[in-house]
């Protein structure tokens, strides 16, 4: 399938074209607090999504305003690679040393998986997220049909083609309705959703698999 995110500019509005125009009639009819912000990066997926033992489902990302700033061009050309499919030291940028922007909140919550792996550079190469809505915003809200989702549904067929072990972390109905082969695959979920730690309380049965490896 076709990678839509090879289009994305380093420059904004960072919108899809093709996702323009269901994002412009969402807004319209949205309260600010749901709406989709077009002045930072969009987020549909971080790490290698393609090979990575953990394959983590989210929901979307989280507008903050400051991040603007923080988006320098090293930010920018980092996210770029890594939404082509190239290959970079730290997939999961996050976790990268030079990357401040979600640094503190995803070392706290992928910190328990640091004993399987090793090393933050480690979990970063065998654990990615996929968002269900690629877009900013302060609260979320379901926005079907979005084009681009489709590409993030195909991802996550390919990681249950080659058995990876994936986490509902956030929005399991609308996971499950997007991709329904969910439905019959042994995926894990967490303790608290509210909190999104992939730890051996937050997620026993992932860490007793992969402790028996």
């Amino acid at each position: 399938m076709q990678n839509p995110w090879r289009k994305l500019r380093k420059e904004g509005p960072y919108i899809l074209e093709e996702d323009m125009d269901a994002v412009l009639r969402y807004n319209q009819k949205a309260k600010d607090n749901y709406k989709l912000m077009d002045e930072l990066m969009p987020v549909p997926f971080v790490g290698n999504v393609l090979d990575s033992e953990i394959i983590i489902l989210m929901l979307n990302p989280r507008y903050r305003s400051e991040n603007k700033i923080k988006e320098n061009e090293n930010y920018k050309e980092k996210l770029i690679k890594v939404f082509n499919h190239e290959p970079v030291e730290y997939p999961f940028f996050f976790l990268d040393p030079n990357v401040v922007i979600g640094k503190k909140y995803w070392s706290s919550k992928l910190k328990g998986l640091k004993k399987i792996y090793k090393s933050e550079e480690q979990v970063s190469k065998n654990v990615s997220t996929i968002q269900l809505q690629p877009y900013h915003s302060t609260q979320f809200k379901l926005l079907k049909d979005i084009p681009s989702q489709k590409y993030n549904a195909y991802l996550v067929r390919k990681a249950i083609e080659r058995k990876a072990f994936i986490i509902i972390a956030r929005g399991k109905k609308h996971w499950l309705q997007l991709v329904p082969e969910l439905e019959s695959y042994n995926y894990f979920t967490l303790n608290s959703w509210r909190s999104p730690s992939i730890s051996e309380k937050n997620c026993p049965k992932l860490f007793e698999v992969l402790k028996a490896q």
